[in-house]
Parts: structure tokens; sequence; C-alpha cells
């Protein structure tokens, strides 16, 4: 067996003593990010909670809308697939930083399942027959925790969901290890040894297209709720939301007003009365960053750089290997 189940308060998710023991490891819904999948965190980032030079952000809303329908969702595949299955806690015993908490595991310990009620676009991916690449290499490390051949992807979407194989791929599951033992030697000496300009700003390029991707999202909402005010309506409100029109005075043309007056300023006086100085700092993406996603790319690949000579318990175990295609995943 090369799972070892956990235990006691340890095992409950989501408690005090589920978030400690995951913190001394890696859990599947991470491997995405050592692996340069995810679009929400880097490799850097996870070294800074890891360590705790960073506190634990808040749950989003898409986190949140996820963890609320779980349970739906649950007995919806458990409907469909006739597997009675219970979220289950579990490491890899040849390399316990390998963690992951499993949705659901059937009481033979012959299948589990990812559950995901995820955004349109990861759904329609699974509607299409493909786990969306971000979520791949969960699955991945699952398998590797649990030792089983295949696994059940079911993405739900509140009403409906659509269900996939996923089977298992030992290169990438090579690739995996690798990278988690060479990042957990940066966490465990508490020093990310490579490029930390380049990884800030990875982390930053990336922060920065999710706000200007909400910040679009945030227009187009917005837009439908202002078309929905009438012309003559001032005010709408519901489903705790409130669209409001405000008619504000114009703004004073005070160069005008001053050549009306004859009254003319010259650049010593209107120097006496300036204000102190202030000082500001400019951040902005590259034009050959846009054009090119090197950065990010760049910080992914730190996974698999040379670990710094520090005291460690876990010691790479294989040779990394190329990644390759999500080519390994077999749809239904």
């Amino acid at each position: 067996m090369t799972m070892r189940i956990i235990t006691g308060p340890e095992s409950i998710q989501g408690s005090a003593e589920w978030l400690a023991w995951r913190q001394k490891g890696l859990g599947a819904s991470e491997a995405p990010i050592i692996m340069g999948k995810s679009h929400y965190m880097t490799p850097y980032t996870l070294f800074k909670l890891k360590t705790g030079i960073m506190p634990a952000p808040k749950p989003n809303p898409a986190q949140l809308r996820g963890h609320a329908l779980e349970p739906k969702a649950r007995i919806a595949y458990q409907q469909l697939t006739g597997n009675v299955v219970v979220p289950t806690t579990a490491e890899y015993v040849e390399v316990p930083i390998l963690r992951a908490s499993l949705d659901g595991m059937s009481f033979h310990e012959d299948m589990i399942v990812e559950i995901k009620c995820p955004g349109a676009e990861a759904h329609q991916s699974a509607l299409n027959g493909v786990v969306p690449a971000c979520f791949a290499d969960q699955c991945q490390q699952q398998l590797l925790v649990t030792g089983l051949p295949k696994m059940h992807y079911y993405s739900f979407d509140g009403e409906k969901g659509v269900l996939l194989d996923v089977v298992r791929n030992e290169a990438r599951i090579l690739e995996i290890i690798t990278a988690a033992n060479a990042f957990w030697d940066h966490v465990m000496s508490r020093t990310w040894s490579t490029d930390e300009w380049a990884a800030a700003a990875a982390e930053w390029i990336m922060a920065s297209q999710a706000v200007e991707h909400a910040e679009e999202m945030e227009k187009q909402a917005r837009a439908i709720l202002v078309s929905m005010l009438p012309g003559g309506q001032t005010k709408r409100e519901g489903s705790g939301v409130s669209v409001t029109r405000v008619t504000r005075k114009g703004a004073v043309d005070y160069d005008a007003l001053l050549k009306v007056k004859g009254v003319g300023l010259s650049d010593a006086d209107l120097e006496s009365f300036r204000k102190g100085s202030s000082e500001s700092i400019k951040v902005t993406v590259l034009k050959e960053a846009k054009a090119s996603p090197a950065p990010v790319a760049a910080l992914a690949s730190l996974k698999a750089a040379t670990p710094p000579k520090s005291p460690s318990s876990v010691k790479p175990a294989v040779t990394a290997m190329q990644p390759e295609d999500e080519g390994f995943i077999l749809t239904v």
C-alpha cells in the first residue's frame, strides 16, 4: 500500500488540525502550482505561504462557491455512478510530504473522485471531454498517493455534472515527485535560491492579469445592470445590488474665471502656493512580456532549480523529465 490514511482531528478537512497537517507538506491541489500550471498562484507565492512569510489568503468567491456546492455534487456523483464515497485524507508513504485531501474514496479504496464546481470555461472543458490543465496534476498526485491506476473527475455546474476518467501517467508522476522534492528543499531552508526579482515579477504579472480580467468582467456586468435602469428611474435595488443614477454639477473652469476677472498668475505665484512633493512608484508590464508569457514560464521553471545545500528530510528520488502534453487524460 502506497498511502497512509490520516485519522483523528487531522482527517477532518477544514479543521485547524487539518490545516496544520496540510502546512507540513504539499497537498494534491498544490501540485499544479509547483508544476507551473496554476492560473491562481505562482510557486514563489506558495513558498511564502509554506514558510509563513505571508499569511494564508482568504477564500475567494469561486472557492466559497465550490465548497458550498461540493456536498450536492458528491450526491449527484454517487447517484450517477453508484459509488458511495467519503472524504479521505492521506499521505504517500515513500514521500510523506506528498499529500491528498480526497473529495471522495470508495469503501473498498478502489476508486477516488475529484469534484470540481468550476467556472464556465473549466466546466466547458470537461463537457468537451478534457480535464482542465490546471487540475490535471492534482489528479495525478492523488493517483500517486493512493496507488490507483485511474480515478474519476466530476465537474458540476450546480445542477448537472459530467464524469471523466483520468488514467495514471507514471512519467508525469515522476516529474511531480522531482518538482516537489526540489520545492520542499527551498521551504526547509527558507531560501528561494533562484532569482527572486524574476519570481516576484512573475508573481506580479499573474496578479496584474487577474486584476485586468476581473475588471473587464466587472465592467461587462456593470453595463448589463445599468442597461436595466430605465431612463426616468433614479434607483433600482435587488439581489444585494443597488444601481443609482446621480447628476453632479459641472467642474469650475478656474483658468477661464481668472482670465475674465483680469487676474494673472505667474509661475512664481503658483510655486509659492505649491504643496510639498510626494513620491509614487509605478509598476508596468514591458512590451516584450505582453507579447510572450516568458516571465511566468521562467518562474515555472524554478521548480526544477538546483536546491540549496541545506538539511532536508526529503531528497530527490528521480531525475526530472521534460513535461508532456496533457495527453495522459483519458476521457469518456
